[in-house]
């Protein structure tokens, strides 16, 4: 067996080395360097046949089907995708949808307004559509070292939390990530990155969301409401400059869809081939108007309500405000 094994060897290598050269005159070569292995030119050629699967057709395609066997590439496995879309709960008559607050950089008439409102709507659900807090410290751009530090900010936007809660008193409050909220994970991941993923590094962790009754929602993730689709809006790469960023989002997702992150109120309404209506709505900010990184722009207060009685099953109320009064 040790033999035959070490002849078979001998065989493959040299027609690895002469792929091209025929058996008969490759087993005359072999014969002559490796004689003590082989007791006859036949014998060598009968390896050489055999490593490359010429003794008959059924032995080709045995030879064949090893050679798939062996060199099968299969397909590595798929990363797992946290992609998730979240379903705003039932049971609720009326959500009031707050945008792009940025705390600590809010207006505060602005804010009151919006929430006396949702007071008088009886809204019973609070959504908060993404940008709650703004995490001036942890950006990327060019910072002013005497702004708040990063510790000061988060305990204001905790409080803004706790006085929401308080004041409105809803039965369901979420919290819809925005690309401020993923601030804190890029920071991590860029300046620390051996700690990213320890548990309790996160913005739920540090703002005791899930004591506080808050469900959160990831910035990267989905929300909706039968078919109306909740994005804060840097998800479908909405951007600031959009002639209406109602109909940007209309074009992105082709469905009924509400969105902030442009600080700008717009909506856009469309009928398809069949018949349906489709209506996207672009919510206005809560945060100062004349922000230092961009004192000039087209930026609107506003807030919406999520009415879930109507006989269609929902209705949007996309509001302007003005000078702290509702329009």
């Amino acid at each position: 067996m040790a033999s035959a094994t070490t002849t078979g060897q001998v065989a493959e290598e040299y027609c690895r080395r002469y792929p091209r050269t025929p058996s008969l005159q490759l087993a005359r070569m072999m014969y002559g360097k490796e004689k003590p292995l082989f007791r006859s030119i036949e014998h060598a050629r009968t390896s050489l046949r055999y490593v490359r699967g010429a003794k008959g057709k059924l032995h080709h395609q045995q030879i064949k089907h090893a050679a798939r066997l062996v060199r099968r590439i299969v397909c590595p496995p798929a990363r797992p995708c946290d992609y998730k879309v979240y379903d705003l709960p039932d049971g609720i008559k009326r959500w009031l949808f707050l945008s792009d607050v940025h705390i600590p950089y809010h207006d505060q008439a602005a804010l009151n307004e919006a929430v006396r409102q949702g007071q008088k709507a009886r809204c019973d659900g609070l959504l908060l559509l993404g940008d709650f807090m703004d995490f001036y410290n942890l950006s990327k751009f060019c910072k002013d070292p005497r702004e708040r530090r990063f510790p000061d900010e988060l305990a204001e936007g905790v409080q803004a939390l706790d006085w929401l809660r308080a004041t409105l008193k809803p039965k369901a409050f979420i919290w819809k990530y925005g690309n401020h909220e993923a601030r804190l994970d890029t920071y991590v991941m860029d300046r620390a990155p051996e700690l990213f993923g320890i548990e309790g590094l996160t913005l739920d962790a540090f703002c005791k969301l899930k004591e506080r009754g808050i469900q959160w929602i990831p910035e990267h993730c989905h929300l909706q409401y039968h078919r109306l689709s909740i994005l804060h809006g840097h998800e479908i790469r909405l951007g600031y400059n959009a002639v209406s960023p109602a109909r940007a989002a209309s074009l992105k997702t082709g469905e009924c869809t509400v969105v902030g992150h442009a600080h700008r109120k717009s909506e856009q309404p469309e009928t398809n081939i069949l018949g349906e209506s489709k209506r996207c709505w672009s919510l206005g900010c809560l945060c100062q108007l004349h922000p230092k990184w961009l004192p000039e722009n087209k930026w609107t207060h506003g807030y919406a309500i999520l009415d879930t009685t109507t006989p269609s099953g929902w209705s949007l109320d996309n509001r302007a405000i003005h000078n702290g009064v509702t329009l």
